[in-house]
């Protein structure tokens, strides 16, 4: 799995604002090949949890 480092830096921030609740968010991406994934964007989805 390759991830951007924007993608990266977005991921880490929504997990750092959930605390101590779980997060939910989109990986948008494509697959290379049969063992590779690129991520490129990640969208933090507005649901909180219980």
């Amino acid at each position: 799995v390759y991830i951007s480092s924007l993608a990266l830096l977005k991921m880490l921030k929504h997990g750092r604002a959930g605390v101590p609740m779980e997060v939910m968010g989109l990986m948008l991406g494509e697959f290379v090949d049969d063992y590779t994934v690129r991520v490129i964007d990640v969208f933090a989805m507005p649901q909180t949890g219980t």
